[in-house]
Formats: C-alpha cells, sequence, structure tokens
C-alpha cells in the first residue's frame, strides 16, 4: 500500500510493511530539474559501517539516508555519492546508535549486527535524487517482495513503457541506495544474475539470503 502528498516541493511516498518485505520506508525525491535545485547543496555526513559482507558507505542529510553502498575504497564511495549530490558538502563522521539500528531494521539482521538490546521502532528515510524516469523507476524496485525477483522487461511493463527496458536498466545501474531500494532483485529474462554497481558475488549473495530467509518464514 502506498500513500503519495507533495510537501517542499517533493513527493513522500511511505511504503508500508508487508508480510516479507519489511521496507517501512519514507521516501524522499528529489528531482534534479528546476523544482529541486534549492535542495542540491545541502551537507551530507557519511560513515563508514562494519556488516558480514564487508563495508557499507552510508551518507544522509537532513531528510535521511542518500547514499549506501558497499564499500571499496573512500574515493570511489565519495565519488558515487558526488555523482548524485555534487554541490554538497560532505563531512565524514560517525553513525549514531539509533540510525544503525533503523538500518537494521530494513535488513533483518542481515549484516548489522545488533549493538543495542532493543531497536527503536521509527520508519526509516531515504532521500532519492534524480530524474523524473529514474526515481519512477528506483520507487518501483522497492515493491518488488522480500525473497522474490523481477525482471528489466517486467519493471518496464509495470511503469507502462515497456520498450523501455534498455532505460529502465540503466536507471537500476545508477541507484544511488542499496539494499534498501533493492535494485539486486531484478535479473534477466532467462535467470541470468545481470550486473551489479556493487559486484555480482555481493547480488548473488544477498539474492541467496532473501530466498531462504522467505522459504523459513513460509515454513
Amino acid at each position: 500500500m502506498h500513500a503519495y502528498y507533495l510537501a517542499f516541493g517533493f513527493y513522500v511516498e511511505v511504503v508500508l510493511k508487508s508480510r516479507f518485505n519489511k521496507m517501512n520506508l519514507i521516501v524522499q525525491n528529489f528531482t534534479t530539474d528546476k523544482s529541486g535545485a534549492k535542495f542540491q547543496d545541502i551537507p551530507i555526513e557519511c560513515a563508514l559501517l562494519s556488516t558480514k559482507l564487508g563495508l557499507l558507505h552510508v551518507a544522509h542529510n537532513q531528510f535521511g539516508i542518500c547514499h549506501l553502498c558497499f564499500h571499496k575504497n573512500q574515493y570511489e564511495s565519495i565519488d558515487q555519492l558526488k555523482c548524485t549530490w555534487p554541490d554538497s558538502p560532505i563531512k565524514n563522521t560517525h553513525l549514531s546508535d539509533n540510525l544503525k539500528h533503523r538500518i537494521l531494521q530494513f535488513t533483518d539482521h542481515l549484516l548489522i549486527k545488533p549493538r543495542l538490546k532493543t531497536t527503536p521502532k521509527k520508519k526509516l528515510e531515504i532521500v532519492l535524487r534524480g530524474t523524473n524516469f529514474q526515481i519512477q523507476t528506483w520507487r518501483q524496485l522497492i515493491k518488488i517482495p522480500f525473497g522474490k525477483t523481477s525482471t528489466y522487461n517486467q519493471i518496464a511493463n509495470d511503469l507502462g513503457k515497456p520498450k523501455a527496458s534498455r532505460a529502465i536498466a540503466n536507471a537500476i545501474a545508477r541507484n544511488p541506495i542499496a539494499i534498501l531500494v533493492p535494485c539486486h532483485r531484478v535479473i534477466h529474462k532467462d535467470g541470468r544474475l545481470g550486473g551489479y554497481r556493487w559486484g555480482i558475488e555481493n547480488k548473488s549473495n544477498l539474492l541467496e539470503w532473501e530466498n531462504v530467509k522467505r522459504s523459513k518464514t513460509i515454513l
């Protein structure tokens, strides 16, 4: 179930919980056209988070998480961040326990080892900045159920653009927020995994874990 409303010149989408997809997100969209220009230089703080799959690079601004990736090196992560937010000042910092555990709620203990006895029951805010077409594509990815996959062609059909599968693939390849915007759930129609911005091994591991977790939940 989705709800939309207009606030401060950008759309906010609330994605409610479902049985297998625990994405209880507030998604804020900043388009790269003139209507989103006043938000382009928002200060950003970023930090590294150690996980079972390696390091995650997490960046956030006053509205929410604006970049999340599997970290290879500082230069590459910052370069990816600057591709989306070229005018924002960037500061290295530490993540609060609150933010760590809000992320934990959405990864279902997949990546982040809990360090507190309780996890704050609060929605997680993410910020998507791109063209209208990119944002439309990324929002569609959030609708793919946990433990399931879709295809580039299916995403194109779902968006009412059946001939745009190549453009869809390009938009998916530029997704700035790993895991929470689950581009890893999109594969080729013949079953091949296809590419992944943060490495095919990470994509394979995520899909395998989600499939196992969903199967155990059903049982």
